[in-house]
């Protein structure tokens, strides 16, 4: 997904493609004030897993449903989530009114890695309407 208006809540994509090259021609486009940054936020790493305190609203959240707001646009980002010992890797869509949309855990970890820093998620599908259009969240 990519922004297709210019904002500075939402630097245009690296690349110049508006659409995916495993998108069919025609398929919708996300609309105007729609907006998905997965470079914005890292997942903690070695020691900072344990110090990550982040739960369902991390303090990222406040900022982003600002933007959210201010842009009139939705946003989605990925962060760390804490929920007790567990540590997610998830990522939250926020509305163009600043409230979260969905936030969704991911299910199936990658490598060695992913599975020794992260608890998988058990929601195999998660979605949210956005103007119009069922939103399906996931992380890759």
């Amino acid at each position: 997904m990519h922004c297709s208006k210019a904002s500075p809540a939402c630097p245009p994509p690296r690349t110049a493609s508006p659409r995916s090259t495993t998108q069919p021609a025609g398929s919708p486009q996300p609309g105007p004030g729609c907006c998905s940054r997965a470079s914005c936020t890292r997942p903690a790493r070695g020691p900072a897993r344990e110090r990550s305190p982040h739960g369902p609203r991390p303090p990222a959240a406040h900022h982003v449903a600002r933007i959210a707001a201010e842009h009139h646009l939705a946003i989605a980002y990925g962060y760390p989530e804490r929920d007790g010992s567990a540590l997610y890797n998830s990522v939250q869509l926020i509305g163009p009114d600043g409230t979260p949309l969905a936030n969704y855990r991911k299910t199936h970890l990658f490598g060695g890695y992913e599975g020794a820093v992260f608890t998988p998620g058990d929601t195999h599908v998660v979605q949210a309407a956005y103007d119009g259009v069922r939103i399906g969240l996931l992380i890759c």
